[in-house]
């Protein structure tokens, strides 16, 4: 008894006594399919032109998606940067120029030093406020100056700005 008897096949088997030519077609039978060259040519050309579809939109995507995230860099190392610059700003006795300095440091380290960034504090002149003022550091950066690419791929803002507020510390 042959073991694969029992098991039953999904795949059309050839009469005994049929030739090659008339099982064309018939998977299993041990013939090639007529036009199997034709159908991967074009098999071949719809992958082709489904590729030329495609890919634009992943290369947009993703180069979209490293564009946002180098943004998103410097937004967040323009805010350490304001961060720091309103922790000297509180000191008891902190100048303005102290506050500039310390905010050039960090920029300095994020390798934004040159980048065309402007600092504003507020009030301008820190060495006359009270104890529990509110003094605000912002920084204003224009994002063509450091843009990853260069090239207007996503919209992306004019300026990247980061601000930050702290009451002042005191006797």
């Amino acid at each position: 008894m042959n073991p694969t008897q029992n098991i039953p096949s999904s795949i059309p088997e050839a009469p005994p006594d049929a030739s090659p030519d008339s099982c064309r077609g018939v998977e299993g039978a041990g013939s090639v399919a007529i036009g199997s060259r034709a159908r991967r040519q074009k098999d071949s050309g719809i992958v082709a032109v489904e590729t030329a579809l495609i890919l634009p939109v992943l290369l947009l995507l993703t180069f979209g998606l490293i564009e946002y995230g180098w943004l998103f860099l410097k937004s967040q190392e323009i805010t350490n940067a304001a961060r720091r610059g309103a922790r000297v700003a509180v000191r008891a006795d902190a100048t303005s120029s102290d506050v500039i300095s310390a905010v050039n440091n960090v920029m300095t380290a994020s390798d934004l030093g040159d980048s065309g960034y402007q600092v504003t504090i507020t009030p301008s002149v820190i060495s006359t406020t009270s104890p529990g003022d509110v003094i605000t550091v912002q920084i204003t950066l224009p994002y063509a100056n450091v843009s990853l690419t260069g090239t207007p791929i996503v919209p992306t803002p004019a300026n990247v700005q980061a601000s930050v507020s702290m009451a002042r510390e005191g006797p």
